[in-house]
């Protein structure tokens, strides 16, 4: 068999100066940095889309986010363009995806023969094999929950406001999203037949906030001993200050854009806590 097999890592909002292998002196990424001294490593890449499904739907298409016209996180890619996974498919390869793919409907056919999902609150919640999985086992990922249905922009009422997305997950590591991607993953690679090449796209909810790692990682380093990373402030930057809840509003929700923030100043989140994508 000449051709080769095919493993694809994607990693949610993973900093390159958060790796041993880029330089960081504090985390420890053993199993990143041996592939690395493997392969390949870049000092530069760029995405062509800083919004997460229309720069996935550019990965699976190559094409720009203006040629395949899914400008937003509810798109669909339209049917019809070519993507790696259908051509990987069409030359006999095994075709499988396991975790976050951040597509609309969810199991939308891009390629993927075999999908077996985890998505973060949204459309996807609830549909995914994740989410089915928690509740069989009476579980839900709570902070995620709180965190993507919006409520750390309500009024503060409790520690939510104030935490910066930042907790200890509740739930307990064999039920984390990190490593149910990755006890699947290891499952699919155990049943591959080896006659038929094959191609795994793993994708990973996190780093992504909020930022809710599981014990024991929530309590692996301590944040006085951590340098900071290149570029840090202190403060938001003036462009970040002024541009304020109202812009968000009224760029992602127009109906709310003349509803003033009725928070004292000293309690609003700062815009470059709120913006994501």
């Amino acid at each position: 068999m000449n051709q080769p097999n095919i493993l694809i890592l994607h990693l949610d909002e993973l900093r390159q100066d958060c790796l041993g292998c880029y330089g960081n002196p504090d985390i420890q990424t053993p199993n990143i940095d041996a592939l690395a001294a493997d392969g390949v490593t870049y000092q530069n890449h760029y995405t062509v889309y800083p919004v997460c499904t229309p720069s996935r739907y550019s990965l699976f298409s190559s094409l720009y986010v203006h040629q395949h016209a899914a400008w937003d996180n509810h798109c669909t890619l339209p049917s019809g363009y070519p993507t790696f996974p259908k051509l990987l498919r069409e030359n006999g390869y095994q075709t499988t995806a396991v975790g976050k793919m951040h597509m609309t409907p969810t199991y939308l056919d891009i390629g993927f023969s075999d999908l077996e999902l985890a998505e973060q609150n949204g459309c996807g919640r609830f549909e995914d094999d994740y989410h089915h999985f928690l509740m069989k086992h009476g579980k839900i990922d709570r902070f995620d929950l709180h965190y993507e249905s919006g409520l750390f922009q309500l009024p503060p009422e409790d520690h939510r406001f104030d935490d910066c997305q930042c907790c200890q997950s509740d739930l307990d590591l064999p039920f984390y999203s990190s490593e149910w991607i990755t006890q699947r993953a290891l499952d699919r690679l155990d049943q591959w037949n080896c006659d038929q090449p094959f191609c795994m796209m793993v994708g990973y909810i996190s780093p992504h906030h909020p930022f809710d790692p599981p014990a024991p990682y929530s309590t692996m380093y301590d944040p006085n001993s951590l340098h900071l990373l290149p570029g840090y402030t202190d403060q938001p930057l003036p462009f970040d200050s002024n541009f304020g809840i109202s812009t968000i509003r009224s760029s992602k929700f127009p109906c709310l854009s003349n509803i003033p923030d009725s928070r004292p100043p000293d309690r609003r989140i700062p815009s470059f806590l709120k913006i994501s994508t």
